[in-house]
């Protein structure tokens, strides 16, 4: 029974984002375009997805409680400086997180194949930096869409291990945000949300339910204190790697084996 319910849950709130998405955030977005042009679009159309992320949050349980340290919180009010935001990433959920606790404006980094979906490709293409992975070329125009969007004053959002995962021991980080980050002497900024997983695990097969999620935005990570991106991927891994006792325990509530190695 418990088990039924948890995958109703996950039902409800994929029909809540998406019926949300659909008649509320989408005509609001075409009337934007239409009214104001393409001059004020991007920072517009993030505002109407953090709208979503809250209506879909009201509309499902989902509450997000956001912890910063006193060091991000000081170069956000007084340089408001573009960073990398560098997330765990074990949930669908994390960009629901992250588009609620994140401070604006932040462009993700996300794979082609979301642009597949018709429904939110427009979004994708005017506000986030689209991976075509494989060659040293889809590489060298990533970094320059992302220095271009770090030009325009807004954040990345870069999930450092690639791709979802359920594992409770984080996976190998890749290496394009700390090449970014000393090339454009970026702060990278280390993102944990332990509790997304506990929510909903990757896609919901695992079953959900409603809580809060928490977000930790943890201190800022400077690249010239580093001698190199490896070193600057090292301190990034070491941060991120901190687990709670409770994950585990995440894990086992919805009955996912957990990794030794």
């Amino acid at each position: 029974m418990r088990r039924a319910l948890h995958w109703l849950w996950v039902g409800w709130y994929y029909a809540c984002a998406t019926l949300g998405f659909v008649l509320v955030i989408l005509p609001l977005a075409i009337g934007l375009f239409i009214v104001g042009g393409a001059r004020w679009r991007p920072h517009w159309l993030h505002r109407l997805r953090q709208i979503w992320a809250v209506l879909t949050g009201l509309g499902t349980g989902i509450r997000v409680r956001v912890i910063a340290h006193p060091e991000f919180l000081k170069i956000h009010r007084l340089q408001n400086h573009p960073v990398i935001f560098c997330p765990t990433h074990r949930s669908y959920l994390d960009i629901h997180a992250l588009l609620e606790g994140l401070p604006a404006p932040i462009s993700f980094v996300a794979k082609h194949e979301l642009v597949r979906n018709p429904v939110f490709a427009w979004f994708l293409r005017n506000l986030d930096v689209i991976v075509r992975r494989g060659t040293p070329q889809a590489g060298r125009a990533l970094r320059q869409q992302a220095r271009t969007r770090l030009q325009q004053g807004w954040s990345l959002v870069i999930f450092p291990e690639g791709t979802i995962h359920l594992s409770s021991h984080l996976q190998t980080l890749k290496p394009g945000a700390f090449i970014l980050a000393k090339e454009t002497r970026t702060p990278i900024v280390p993102v944990r949300m332990w509790s997304t997983l506990c929510r909903m695990p990757d896609q919901g097969q695992y079953g959900g339910l409603p809580g809060e999620i928490l977000v930790y935005i943890d201190a800022p990570l400077f690249p010239n204190e580093y001698p190199s991106w490896q070193a600057l991927q090292e301190a990034v891994r070491h941060r991120l790697s901190r687990r709670p006792p409770h994950l585990e325990d995440c894990l086992r509530r919805f009955r996912i084996p957990i990794s030794r190695t």
